[in-house]
This record gives structure tokens, C-alpha cells and sequence, in this order.
């Protein structure tokens, strides 16, 4: 990813996180999220939320992946 698509990322990204990310804020409307989940590389959006999958090439990757997320 180049340096100016990586700070285009970021900007809208943190203007997403301001606008919506606090208790009791409204949904996003499915045509916005879809805008939005189009701005995060490997994001989809499904069913009114955002997806990302992920594939490992074996148990112990998908294992240190998961503790991994255990921590944050």
C-alpha cells in the first residue's frame, strides 16, 4: 500500500471512529456501510455488519492468531 493511500486510510478511518464509535450511536445505513467497508482492505460488508475472513495454513497458526486477539 503506498504512503498516500495509507494516510487516506487513516484519515477516514479515524473520521469513521469519531462519528460512530460511542455508546448509543445510530447503525449505519447498509449503503454506508458498504462505502465505508470499501475504504478496509479484505472488509466486506454482510448482513448489516462488517465481515473479514481469515484463513491459516494450520491449527498452530490459527491458535496463535486467536490469543493473539485474546490480548487487545
Amino acid at each position: 500500500m503506498s504512503s498516500a493511500r495509507h494516510a487516506e486510510l487513516d484519515t477516514k478511518l479515524l473520521a469513521l471512529a469519531a462519528m460512530h464509535c460511542r455508546a448509543g450511536a445510530p447503525r449505519l445505513g447498509t449503503d454506508e456501510l458498504a462505502a465505508h467497508a470499501a475504504v478496509l482492505p479484505g472488509w466486506t460488508s454482510a448482513g448489516g455488519a462488517l465481515a473479514k475472513s481469515f484463513a491459516f495454513a494450520n491449527y498452530h497458526e490459527t491458535l496463535a492468531f486467536v490469543n493473539a486477539l485474546a490480548w487487545i
